[in-house]
């Protein structure tokens, strides 16, 4: 019963303390009267309109007081950079001949497409209010090659002063952003970029074949880029379809090449459309359509944005703050936010309905098939729907606190919710504070409910136990087994997947590893993961969903997670209530300060903050500002758990069943490549991971190598007769091939040689994997991990590596049957070998003699005096690296002999032979960037900064076209959000910045002169090195420990 006096108390506590709980939620701010969709409309003549004014219909020959525009003033290439304008309201005379100041506007008597654009979208938004942006000139071109006496919209335009129209219009976005009150009533307004309409094309279609070809590329680099200048990297994009009058001689003559590259740029972005409509307009002259035309022009326009919209945008990415906004709801989980603990992640996300859901995961859910599974899926609903029309909305990632805030908020309602998985414990926290009282439905929603077959495509999410290649051998159909909800709890709701089964006994039989299957437990059998939900004042509605019995100000719900190997289930269940038990002992405020400062000091462990004076790279610069902050908090939401990153989609895979492209229809369980490790893709999150300072994220992957060592070593005896260990290139996380790749067919393969030809031989991840632990203990001086793991592993390797192969009549080692990665199946004596156990040999002599034996160290400089030369070759009368001696069957895309160069750094700034390494850069074959490929670090170690540049920009830039969060890289190779995409450009970037070998530090070997920074990076002998970069100069540097700056060069 309550205590009346009590209630009193409490009801004034809340009537004083609630807006200070807001406010230390979200921070005051400003108040904003009024939120603005602006859309930008850009492009050439079609764009700036020739509709004649007289012509209007009464519905839009008056002014629109409610549509504001900001009109730049149109100026030709070579001009002083310009973009003046003021924000008025729309009124009829903003077509060709408009012209600003920026204290006035001087009105021509033609239109464009901005009255019936901005009329329709008034009509389908009443309660929206609309604002345009609007910059175009007659006759520009894309390409500076089409340009003519017009202009031109390149970005790297470089003639003359330098200035162009895209210049201009980054002035005039910079002037219409200024003004913070754009109504002028006295109050600051917020402006929400909300879309981009395009019309140009033609002048690129008037010169060249070679032009019109390059149209398809340069439009979506200029798209990319306008997006990127309004923060919002997922803006929807219209383009208007260029057409001709029919009138002899055409105005272009290579437009269908130009209108076909629109439509194929429409096709791969994910969020464009195309306006088809001009094809049927009239023209006053030549090149120009009529009033009419015009008129339907912006009503298309707001059909296809409109369309768009149903996908929602309004992305905001505050560096300052280190918060990613969204001023909308999402529409699915395709919208959803990655949060995490380093174990435990889920993808957050709030639907247009109002509902708050997400998924939950963990790095261990491993299931009878060895696929990565999601926990489950979980809704919340509050009632009544605080997501009211007219409302404000945002949902805001405070990546610096590891949080999630979301709130609604309209006159009569004002609701927070704060999302958190704690860092320091294995519980997700929904915290739901609201002006008015509420009631909270929380619903377990399961997918996994029946057996059923996993057939198809989406076996694949299940790679290695489907037949392998040609093999007319039976398989074992893929069953997903079904999740338990308990039945009759009280206020809680509980379920689990248990694992009665596993394919891992089978798996290591098949391998004529019978031995090791008899002597260690089965990793996955009875494995049992799972969760339990309570909340305060929420009872059983039914067996999977939670219910307010009393409408609240205030409802707390928390979610415990679990896996663990037990006997049964009842023992599961008892562990995870004990688990809940202890958490909920814990002081919630204590909790949540020691979260903070979990968060905290991994954001002041390292930093990098780029930025510039130069307008053309402001975009850019944000882009990669950006792309390394949440793919360092990626890395960290997701980097902490038992096992590690999963390279295909770490544990922020979401559904598929709204996308629009070939993997359309799988539940949140799908990957590409299923569960099995790639060394090849595996290694890359890590590397970025020594100078970031997050030695902890790199425990997980040590560990599991470690744990695997006997078993592989037990397989180099049982396989090849001798010593040492090797390790699977593809492998499950006990260290053994997937069913697939080594092949069931086992007729015509003695025991260990795979089926898959593509790593038959593949065993140099094991050498990559000890110079990685020797990096990590030359940085961190770790003698206990060095004793326990470093040392044990890298001398089981090298063995490996001595005993493998026969000497040739000159000593050496003749590397044969071998492999040049997977790219050619067949090799003599390749160089990624030879470079390797060069290194890794030459760093483990470099340990103290504390650590290793005398016999090591002798083995050890034997096996570098057997070594065979780093193969050369000749390129167009140059000598080059070779990837081998010899090497024929290309199957795959990388460059081997790049390897030399990074991850084992025989070649670099400083070091004999750069210019071989940096002609054989130059002369190779693969060229591109994202996914796996790692030219871009490449790049850095070679000091090129305008190609490291250039690729680390282009990954940070590119996210899927399905997704809204900014790194949702992929699928590229592999799967979303691709983890290798992200991790490359992290450590191109820090390379660029910093590189270290031995003591010496090197200081921006590749950074760009015009680029400044703000850094604090890590380096070896447990070294920070901090400072600033001004106009190329160093500034404030700060190393320590202090006797460490004399090991400090430049470039």
């Amino acid at each position: 019963m309550k205590h009346p006096l009590l209630t009193t108390i409490a009801a004034v506590l809340f009537r004083f303390l609630f807006p200070a709980l807001l406010a230390l939620l979200f921070g005051t701010g400003p108040a904003w009267a009024t939120d603005f969709y602006v859309y930008y409309l850009g492009g050439q003549s079609n764009m700036d309109g020739y509709g004649v004014v007289k012509d209007l219909p009464d519905p839009l020959a008056g002014p629109q007081e409610e549509v504001l525009i900001f009109h730049g003033n149109p100026s030709a290439d070579g001009k002083a950079v310009d973009g003046r304008g003021l924000w008025t309201p729309l009124r009829p005379g903003h077509g060709v001949g408009f012209q600003s100041d920026g204290k006035g506007n001087r009105y021509s008597d033609r239109f464009g497409v901005e009255l019936s654009f901005a009329r329709a979208m008034q009509q389908q938004y009443p309660d929206r209010r609309i604002a345009i942006i609007k910059y175009s000139r007659g006759g520009t071109s894309i390409d500076e090659k089409a340009a003519g006496g017009f202009g031109c919209w390149e970005p790297d335009f470089a003639k003359g002063n330098g200035v162009n129209q895209y210049d201009h219009f980054l002035a005039t976005v910079r002037h219409a952003w200024a003004d913070t009150d754009i109504d002028g009533d006295g109050t600051p307004d917020r402006l929400i970029p909300a879309g981009i309409l395009w019309m140009q094309g033609e002048s690129d279609a008037h010169y060249t074949p070679e032009i019109a070809h390059k149209y398809q590329a340069n439009l979506r680099r200029l798209m990319d880029l306008v997006r990127a200048s309004f923060r919002s990297d997922d803006l929807p994009v219209v383009i208007g379809r260029i057409s001709y009058s029919k009138r002899e001689p055409p105005s272009w003559k290579h437009g269908e090449i130009v209108r076909q590259a629109q439509a194929d740029y429409v096709a791969a972005d994910g969020n464009a459309s195309l306006v088809t409509s001009t094809d049927d307009y009239g023209y006053s002259d030549p090149w120009h359509y009529d009033s009419g035309g015009y008129i339907d022009l912006g009503r298309q326009f707001a059909k296809e944005m409109i369309e768009l919209e149903k996908v929602p945008t309004g992305q905001q990415y505050t560096m300052g703050g280190g918060s990613l906004v969204w001023t909308s709801p999402s529409q699915d989980s395709r919208g959803s936010m990655p949060i995490g603990n380093g174990e435990l992640g889920a993808n957050v996300w709030v639907e247009e309905n109002g509902d708050l859901l997400f998924y939950l995961s963990r790095t261990d859910a491993w299931s009878e098939n060895c696929r990565l599974l999601k926990l489950g899926k979980v809704r919340v609903t509050l009632m009544p729907n605080p997501f009211q029309k007219g409302g404000r909305f945002s949902q805001t990632l405070d990546v610096e606190r590891g949080e999630i805030l979301i709130r609604f908020k309209t006159a009569e309602q004002d609701a927070a919710i704060r999302f958190a998985v704690d860092a320091l414990h294995p519980v997700v926290t929904v915290d739901i504070d609201s002006k008015q009282p509420v009631e909270a439905c929380v619903s377990l929603e399961p997918w996994r409910t029946q057996r059923r077959e996993l057939k198809g495509a989406e076996a694949h999410s299940a790679y290695g136990l489907l037949p392998a290649g040609d093999e007319s051998v039976e398989v074992t159909p893929i069953i997903v087994e079904p999740d338990r909800i308990m039945a009759g709890q009280k206020n809680s709701v509980i379920w689990y997947h248990r694992n009665e089964r596993s394919i891992w006994k089978a798996n290591l039989q098949l391998q004529a590893l019978d031995h090791v299957a008899e002597n260690q437990v089965d990793p996955l059998l009875n494995r049992t993961f799972g969760a339990l939900i309570q909340g305060e004042g929420l009872v059983n509605q039914s067996d999977s969903v939670l219910k307010s019995a009393a409408p609240a100000n205030r409802i707390h719900v928390a979610i415990y997670t679990l896996t663990a190997q037990t006997t049964t289930a009842a023992a599961w269940l008892t562990q995870l209530d004990a688990e809940a038990m202890r958490i909920c002992a814990l002081s919630r405020d204590q909790r949540l300060t020691a979260h903070r400062a979990w968060w905290k000091g991994f954001w002041e462990r390292s930093h990098i903050r780029i930025s510039t004076e130069n307008d053309k790279d402001k975009a850019l610069v944000e882009n990669i500002n950006r792309g390394y902050r949440l793919q360092r908090f990626v890395n960290a939401c997701g980097g902490r758990g038992n096992f590690p990153i999963k390279f295909n989609g770490s544990i922020f895979t979401v559904d598929t069943m709204n996308h629009t492209d070939r993997f359309k229809g799988h539940d949140a369980d799908y990957r590409q490549w299923g569960g099995p490790y790639w060394w090849q893709n595996t290694r890359l999150p890590y590397w970025s991971m020594l100078l970031s300072g997050d030695f902890d994220l790199m425990s997980p992957l040590f560990e599991m190598f470690r744990n695997n060592l006997e078993s592989r070593k037990v397989a180099t005896r049982k396989y090849y007769d001798h010593d040492g260990a090797f390790f699977p290139e593809t492998q499950y996380f006990w260290g053994t091939y997937a069913d697939g790749n080594y092949g069931r067919d086992r007729t015509e393969l003695p025991d260990g040689m795979t089926v898959n030809r593509f790593i038959r031989y593949y065993w140099q991840g094991g050498l990559e994997l000890s110079l990685m632990m020797l990096d990590h203990y030359a940085f961190t001086g770790d003698d206990a991990f060095a004793g326990q793991t470093l040392v044990p592993l890298a001398s089981a390797i090298l063995t490996f590596f001595d005993q493998h192969w026969q000497r040739d009549a000159n000593g050496k080692i003749r590397f044969d049957p071998a492999m040049a990665l997977e790219t050619y199946r067949e090799a003599v004596n390749p160089l990624v070998e030879i470079v390797g156990i060069q290194k890794v040999c030459d760093e483990m002599l470099a340990l103290p003699d504390r650590l290793t034996t005398a016999a090591q160290r002798t083995q050890w400089k034997r096996l570098i005096s057997e070594l065979p030369p780093v193969p050369m070759r000749e390129v167009d009368g140059e000598t080059v690296l070779a990837c081998a001696d010899s090497y024929s069957g290309k199957q795959n895309i990388e460059n081997p002999e790049l390897y030399a160069i990074f991850p084992y750094r025989r070649y670099g700034l400083g070091k004999p032979d750069l210019e071989l390494a940096r002609r054989t850069f130059a002369k190779r074959l693969i060229k591109r960037t994202g996914g796996w490929q790692q030219n871009a670090i490449k790049a850095a170690y070679l000091g090129l900064a305008d190609e490291a540049v250039k690729m680390v920009g282009q990954n940070f830039s590119s996210k899927s076209s399905q997704h809204r969060f900014g790194a949702m890289w992929g699928p590229n190779y592999d799967w979303i959000p691709d983890q290798c995409h992200g991790s490359v450009a992290m450590t191109a970037l820090q390379r660029m910045l910093l590189q270290y070998e031995g003591d010496r530090i090197r200081l921006l070997p590749a950074w760009p002169k015009h680029w400044d920074v703000d850094f604090k990076l890590h380096a070896p002998r447990k070294t920070t090195v901090e400072g600033s970069v001004r106009n190329g100069d160093i500034m404030d540097l700060k190393v320590s420990p202090a006797f460490r700056r004399k090991d400090v060069v430049r470039g």
